[in-house]
């Protein structure tokens, strides 16, 4: 197992980020009428795209 150590204000950001990322996919998918899904690579390109904006 590995151990990861980050700031306190680094994971609050993150927490926060992936706050606002979950609010803005549920806006989407009431609007669609909860059809939309999810797919692995889409989630993993939005979340490099968001920690690539904060540095």
């Amino acid at each position: 197992m590995e151990i990861i150590s980050i700031e306190k204000k680094t994971f609050e950001e993150l927490v926060l980020r992936l706050g606002q990322f979950v609010k803005r996919m549920d806006s989407i998918n009431r609007q669609l009428g909860g059809k939309i899904l999810y797919r692995e690579s889409n989630i993993e390109r939005v979340l490099q795209y968001c920690y690539r904006s904060k540095s």
